[in-house]
């Protein structure tokens, strides 16, 4: 009988830690509120010709494919590449409280060439807190076939999503 008791008590406990720990997070999230004309955003978007790369280049353009985020200090920093076929190609925000949006817009006539880009956003000055960075993709659909100017829209659609804490 004792040793049961000692167990539902460990039990509590536990229980108690963790609901404690689950608060903690929850009034860092609720708390997260950032004065958003203070943060700086960087956008670097760098077109590559991936026919006339070196092997190693292309390698690593195409290791760089899956949508990256990570925080650096006060800061939190996205990359991706994207193979668009001379698409233009352009990233977008869009914040509110402690999420922050980050849209990959494609538009514009599509080609047969095998070129891309390499996507940099880097968010500065953050206040420290936890934020949900959202990537998505959005923009228009252009099939090679379709006459110039007759894209359509597609919906945004979320390819990635990450909770990153800033201290």
């Amino acid at each position: 009988m004792k040793k049961i008791i000692a167990i539902l008590i460990i039990i509590i406990i536990a229980q108690l830690i963790a609901v404690s720990a689950l608060g903690f997070v929850y009034y860092q999230i609720k708390k997260t509120n950032p004065a958003w004309d203070k943060v700086e955003f960087q956008i670097k978007i760098q077109d590559i010709d991936i026919n006339n790369e070196s092997v190693v280049q292309a390698l690593k353009f195409y290791q760089q494919k899956s949508p990256v985020i990570k925080n650096q200090g006060n800061s939190i920093i996205y990359q991706r590449s994207e193979e668009h076929n001379c698409r233009e190609i352009k990233l977008e925000k869009e914040t509110k409280g402690n999420v922050i949006k980050i849209y990959e817009v494609m538009t514009g006539p599509a080609c047969l060439c095998r070129c891309g880009s390499q996507m940099t956003m880097l968010i500065k000055n953050l206040p420290t807190g936890i934020y949900q960075v959202n990537i998505y993709q959005a923009g228009t659909e252009y099939k090679l076939d379709q006459a110039a100017g007759h894209e359509e829209p597609i919906e945004p659609k979320k390819i990635k999503s990450k909770w990153i804490w800033v201290r």
